[in-house]
């Protein structure tokens, strides 16, 4: 704003105002917000409607929105609908989205309406379409069907729908669904998914897919199966892959089982000279140094 007012000079502002003289990066919503702004206040309430309906149809659904609350709030309810047919003519993925979610919350809409239209959403790439597709599919039973949403959403990189999906059945009792499902996640998500599954379980749950975690070279494994171990009372094992998370760069396991574990039975000194002194290279308490 300072600069538009130092630049002006002689030229009226207006003349600013035009995104020919003052450009601004598609899908800049700040600036579009400042501009729509400056076009209401000084050539009327409606002014901003075709900057925020040429970038709507640039793509940018955040116009679309503005443009379309605008019309509605102005009573202008025809318009806004017609609008919105447009730009899902033209699959836009915000629109069709909007039509989307209209449908599943219309009691008058066909089931065939509604997954039609969300379809259409999923394959524009939007994301809540396909969780509302999942989320459909496995209240219905369609249980093969929710897994391929999921995973479809998954691998485009919205790993949400299949958490929630992953959750959903753990939380249903369905423990072995669950823990085959996360191993089907994308490779990128696979890991940090099974972790969180493992550290949501208790007992002797977690330990099968810890182990498989370990066996399949998951850096994270060793030190999360050390804790479920010495809770499950296998000290001895419990010890052996502290020390191997320790190997691996995770040392926080194996103190924890020293300070906190083993300090209250350590008769030979061991872990109080782990502590002290760290451990050689074979694995052994170091000489103090």
């Amino acid at each position: 704003m300072d600069l538009i007012d130092f630049e002006a000079g002689l030229r009226s502002l207006v003349d600013y105002l035009d995104p020919a003289v003052l450009p601004m990066p598609r899908g800049e919503t700040w600036a579009l917000r400042r501009l729509v702004a400056l076009l209401d206040g000084t050539q009327g309430a409606v002014a901003g409607d075709t900057v925020l309906g040429e970038v709507a149809q640039a793509g940018n659904p955040w116009a679309l929105e503005q443009l379309l609350r605008r019309l509605r709030g102005r009573g202008q309810v025809a318009e806004a609908q017609a609008l919105l047919e447009s730009e899902a003519a033209r699959g836009a993925p915000w629109a069709l989205w909007v039509q989307a979610h209209q449908a599943v919350h219309d009691t008058q809409a066909s089931d065939e309406v509604r997954r039609g239209l969300l379809e259409r959403a999923a394959a524009a790439r939007v994301g809540q379409a396909v969780r509302v597709l999942m989320e459909r599919a496995e209240q219905a039973d369609r249980c093969r069907e929710a897994e391929q949403w999921a995973l479809h959403a998954a691998a485009r990189g919205y790993t949400k729908p299949l958490w929630e999906l992953v959750q959903g059945r753990e939380q249903a009792g369905r423990l072995e669904a669950a823990k085959e499902l996360a191993w089907r996640a994308p490779g990128g998500e696979r890991s940090g998914m099974l972790r969180r599954l493992a550290q949501s379980r208790t007992g002797e749950q977690p330990v099968a897919l810890l182990r498989r975690a370990f066996d399949k070279g998951m850096v994270w494994a060793p030190g999360v199966l050390a804790e479920h171990l010495e809770l499950a009372g296998e000290f001895a094992q419990a010890e052996h892959f502290a020390r191997l998370a320790a190997d691996a760069g995770d040392r926080q396991v194996l103190e924890d089982l020293a300070v906190a574990r083993r300090s209250v039975d350590d008769p030979d000194r061991q872990w109080q000279g782990m502590l002290a002194n760290g451990l050689t290279a074979e694995g052994t308490c170091a000489a103090p140094w």
